[in-house]
């Protein structure tokens, strides 16, 4: 309070020391005052109001259970042109004085602290340091358990990272076999690719009409010689063979192909078209890499007479 009371006096610039030494002593022991007009404007100030939360160089009555304390003290003053008095517990009492000297209806508002003894405040302070130490208890207990869950919290990250590491590593590992296997399944591709073209290089130049029958007796493949003979197209791959119409008569085809199947023994017949000419039908099993016997191998021959040994082959 002295430190302001000598910078009031630096800023006003004062030279008497009396003046000075009444500056000093009415910033020590005058009342905190504002003087409000009847609108509750603050045209003038003395003494230390931050006690009671109005700032050095407040200019209006301030919202609030005080300024509503200020109000009211000075509508019954304006109002009985005396003096009058309002007291709030704990914050401030209130004395409000008309200044009827004055051209303008002025009002001093002078704030004084509670009555309180010495006891009163040292039990408020104890009940105020109490409140204090136990809510730094329990901010350092929630700083405590926070940076314990942060702990677990980083610990299972690290976990979790960990795992990550591996999957990605066994991930990668996956993809190099997948890889390898790829290649492995291209290369097969390729060997599969180039057998078929030596199959059909050899059956399109066998000079013999040949089909080749599934064990359901479905049409799989046949030579450009077996379209003429058999009346075959493309489209008619899958068909029963039962459903296909010779250009030349083959009774009882279906059953010679399944009695082939079912004894696993090649057959033969001798035949003759339209034209009279004689043409001898071999029916061989078909046999995979295995020996299991998966179809039916047909093969006409033109001329009667004619032995063919039996066929064994792969698709």
């Amino acid at each position: 309070m002295a430190d302001m009371a000598f910078s009031q006096s630096k800023a006003t610039g004062i030279q008497d020391p009396a003046r000075e030494l009444d500056q000093t002593l009415l910033s020590f022991y005058a009342p905190a005052v504002i003087v409000v007009t009847r609108q509750f404007r603050v045209v003038e100030r003395r003494g230390n109001l931050e006690p009671f939360g109005l700032p050095a160089r407040v200019t209006k009555v301030p919202s609030g259970p005080l300024g509503d304390a200020i109000r009211r003290a000075v509508d019954a003053s304006a109002e009985c042109e005396c003096p009058c008095s309002e007291v709030l517990s704990a914050i401030a009492a209130i004395h409000v004085v008309p200044l009827p000297s004055l051209k303008r209806r002025l009002f001093a508002v002078i704030l004084q602290a509670p009555d309180q003894n010495g006891e009163d405040r040292v039990r408020q302070l104890e009940v105020q340091l109490a409140a204090a130490r136990d809510y730094l208890a329990a901010s350092l207990d929630d700083y405590e358990s926070t940076t314990e869950e942060l702990h677990s919290a980083h610990e299972e990250l690290q976990c979790a990272n960990e795992e990550l590491q591996q999957l990605n590593e066994e991930l990668r590992e996956a993809n190099d076999n997948l890889a390898r296997l790829n290649g492995a399944l291209e290369g097969r591709s390729r060997d599969l690719q180039r057998v078929n073209s030596e199959l059909v290089n050899v059956l399109n130049n066998v000079g013999i009409a040949m089909v080749m029958l599934g064990s359901d007796l479905r049409i799989r493949r046949f030579n450009p010689q077996a379209e003429r003979f058999f009346n075959l197209q493309d489209s008619d791959i899958g068909k029963p063979v039962r459903e296909i119409h010779p250009s030349i008569s083959l009774p009882h085809l279906e059953e010679a192909c399944l009695d082939v199947l079912d004894s696993f023994m090649p057959r033969s017949r001798q035949i003759q078209d339209a034209q009279g000419r004689n043409f001898s039908l071999f029916f061989r099993p078909y046999r995979t890499a295995e020996n299991r016997v998966e179809g039916v191998i047909l093969a006409l021959l033109e001329g009667s007479s004619v032995r063919v040994p039996p066929v064994a082959s792969g698709d």
